[in-house]
């Protein structure tokens, strides 16, 4: 199971086999189970999208699609893939769900928006202060997050409250 298709299917090596089994490792040790039909089990999903994107990316069935998050440039130096889950496990660990306390655990499955509109505020604040970069695409993509946030926690308060 922790052998990549191209290897074990046509017996032809690939520079993106060792990577397709690191995958399939980390997957196993996370969820507790190796992924069963080339996808990341729901669990990991569900805790955080980040990381399930990030092991999608590494177990993906064709070789040439494997790490598309990462520059063509990149792809095959181990360095570049080190400095790059690196990163993506630095997302993972301020997500909510990684929080230490139970409160912020729980919170973050109850609310899982509550944290995304914190970060927005903050943001709006740093660009109304004039101290951080101001790219057009950054304030729709600001804008349309808010409004998706705010949006659900109306269906919330409609669903659950009334």
């Amino acid at each position: 199971m922790y052998i990549a298709p191209e290897v074990k299917n046509r017996h032809r090596l690939h520079a993106m086999a060792d990577v397709y089994s690191l995958g399939v490792i980390l997957m196993h040790i996370l969820a507790g189970q190796p992924p069963r039909d080339g996808r990341t089990p729901e669990a990991v999903w569900t805790a955080s999208p980040i990381l399930g994107r990030t092991l999608e990316d590494l177990i993906e069935e064709a070789a040439d699609n494997r790490l598309l998050l990462m520059p063509d440039n990149e792809r095959h130096s181990y360095s570049s893939l080190r400095a790059h889950l690196d990163f993506c496990f630095e997302l993972v660990s301020r997500e909510p769900v990684t929080s230490r306390s139970l409160w912020g655990y729980r919170w973050a499955q109850i609310a899982p928006t509550s944290r995304e509109f914190r970060t927005q505020l903050k943001q709006w604040w740093t660009w109304r202060r004039g101290e951080g970069r101001k790219p057009e695409y950054e304030r729709y993509l600001l804008l349309f997050s808010a409004l998706s946030s705010f949006s659900w926690w109306l269906i919330v308060a409609k669903t659950a409250l009334f």
